[in-house]
């Protein structure tokens, strides 16, 4: 409703959209119009949908499973992209790995690719960027280590091609009730975790139920992850980081706009 309100959207919109729900989650007959109910009737039906949500809610993604020993945070955003009809096919999976900053899965990188095919992103990132131009790890390769450091920079590079495309940046401590925040305005969240011996990997959590949170898992082990759990795993030694992808993508009230102006002409 605030995003409705925020955009100065037509009442009607905001109409449809609550019907729209209320119907998918079987608390609204087909030939119902929530026009013709009882407001108050309407919002004990809206307060019942969001306690449900509370307890349990799942965003409809195909899963896909890498196909790629570390192509973990590409087959994440493969499983948002089938959704702009981008084939689960591993010779796709192949290209976009190579944008994205292969042999590693860059974040800069996968919002960037996102960023292309329309999605808003978010990038959470605590402490502050773990890798600038003085940064020990930058500094104490750059003599050694030519290949370190050139992928060093590839990840500087991708991380600021995708803030000048428009990803935006939050330095914070975030944890679970961040993610659960996002979950509850629609948003999928890819999360780093640390599998253990400082092996990095990408989930993509796309609902809760209870107090556990359902993952999509590009290696197809971890089918949920309760919320303490993650909080520490989220804790790796690249610092925390999680790319929020936004319901709607960037068109989406542009589209809205358009339609209505031409209406109105």
């Amino acid at each position: 409703i605030w995003r409705y309100a925020l955009l100065g959207l037509s009442d009607v919109l905001l109409r449809d959209e609550i019907s729209r729900r209320l119907k998918l989650a079987n608390r609204l007959q087909d030939d119902v119009d929530v026009m013709s109910l009882d407001p108050y009737i309407v919002l004990k039906m809206i307060d019942d949908y969001i306690l449900h949500r509370r307890r349990y809610y799942t965003i409809r993604l195909r899963p896909y499973r890498q196909t790629f020993t570390m192509s973990c945070g590409t087959a994440c955003i493969m499983s948002l992209l089938e959704k702009v009809g981008v084939l689960l096919e591993s010779s796709v999976e192949f290209n976009i790995w190579k944008q994205v900053g292969m042999p590693y899965n860059f974040p800069g990188g996968l919002a960037k690719v996102l960023l292309q095919n329309g999605f808003s992103t978010r990038y959470y990132q605590f402490p502050a960027e773990p890798f600038t131009p003085d940064h020990k790890d930058i500094t104490t390769v750059k003599s050694g280590d030519e290949l370190m450091f050139c992928r060093l920079e590839k990840y500087l590079s991708l991380h600021k091609e995708a803030v000048e495309m428009g990803m935006e940046v939050t330095i914070k401590d975030w944890d679970s009730w961040d993610i659960m925040m996002n979950l509850h305005m629609g948003n999928p969240c890819i999360v780093c975790i640390d599998l253990g011996e400082e092996t990095l990997h990408w989930i993509l959590i796309r609902g809760y139920k209870g107090k556990r949170f359902q993952v999509i898992d590009p290696l197809g082990y971890i089918k949920t992850i309760d919320q303490q759990t993650l909080n520490v795993k989220s804790r790796t030694y690249m610092g925390k980081r999680m790319i929020v992808v936004e319901k709607f993508q960037q068109e989406f009230f542009t589209h809205i706009r358009m339609e209505m102006e031409s209406l109105a002409r």
